[in-house]
């Protein structure tokens, strides 16, 4: 019997969590660029310093739910979380 083949995502969770904050962030930047908002004024509707939103968007790699929520919030989105086989 041939061996099933892991799928990328299984092999490293610090690797498949990246590439998951990875998508957020584009996406918020696309959402930025759309409703024309920039970093200083997400920075202002968070709360946070202009620099902090920046660390945020180039390295995701520490992004928590409760942070893609509270940006989520800010460009008047929602944030979903969902488990599938594929």
């Amino acid at each position: 019997m041939a061996e099933l083949t892991r799928h990328w995502t299984e092999s490293s969770v610090d690797d498949f969590l990246y590439r998951i904050a990875a998508d957020y962030v584009r996406q918020l930047e696309q959402l930025m660029e759309v409703s024309s908002m920039s970093q200083a004024k997400l920075a202002k509707l968070l709360g946070v310093t202009e620099g902090r939103v920046s660390q945020v968007l180039n390295n995701p790699g520490n992004l928590t739910l409760r942070k893609m929520i509270e940006y989520s919030r800010a460009l008047g989105r929602k944030v979903s979380v969902v488990a599938y086989d594929d």
